[in-house]
């Protein structure tokens, strides 16, 4: 007998679903050829500490306080948050409780599934709530095309983000850009970045 091993990460459009709700296997390509098999299973290789998800949004029950809204509006629906800057600088200062505060050396990727409907624009983290600078920043250059997307921000390209004993919470700029609307369905955090 032997294993063979699929990785749902190299398949983007794999990794937007929402969930699997089945699969076709299709065993072989090679015709009158028998084969045995003995199990189908799923592995989980990526330690993930936790998805921030917004469906408590608004009593804080997913243990994350969202201390200030500045320059954007939001509302929430069924877990997603949409969002709409009024300026070119929108940020969510978000401070995590203590039981989901961790160490960036040992999970140093964030990923945000996210949707805008057209235009480009610049989501960046300050991996501190209240930042003066741009010292524990991350950025990434977003696209939208009306798609579900996945943001990938690796912490370890800034080594004063790894220099922090733990992170607490973070500043949130979802976008860089004046009158844009942009839908968040989560933050995760984990130990590894594959990029989408």
């Amino acid at each position: 007998y032997h294993e063979v091993v699929f990785d749902l990460w190299s398949n983007n459009n794999i990794y937007n679903l929402d969930y699997i709700k089945g699969l076709r296997f299709d065993f072989t390509n090679n015709n009158n050829t028998t084969m045995y098999v003995d199990y189908i299973k799923f592995l989980k290789t990526q330690d993930e500490l936790d998805y921030i998800y917004f469906n408590d949004f608004d009593d804080n029950k997913e243990y994350t306080t969202y201390n200030r809204f500045n320059y954007v509006t939001y509302s929430k629906s069924n877990s997603i948050l949409d969002l709409t800057s009024t300026s070119g600088d929108s940020q969510i200062s978000m401070t995590l409780d203590s039981i989901k505060q961790y160490d960036p050396n040992l999970y140093n990727c964030l990923y945000v599934k996210y949707r805008m409907a057209s235009g480009n624009s610049t989501m960046e983290f300050f991996m501190v709530p209240t930042p003066t600078n741009q010292t524990y920043s991350i950025r990434k250059n977003i696209i939208g095309n009306g798609n579900w997307n996945i943001a990938v921000f690796d912490a370890s390209t800034n080594s004063n983000v790894l220099s922090l004993p733990k992170i607490e919470g973070w500043r949130f700029d979802p976008v860089s850009s004046t009158g844009t609307r942009i839908e968040v369905d989560y933050i995760g955090v984990s130990d590894r970045c594959i990029n989408q």
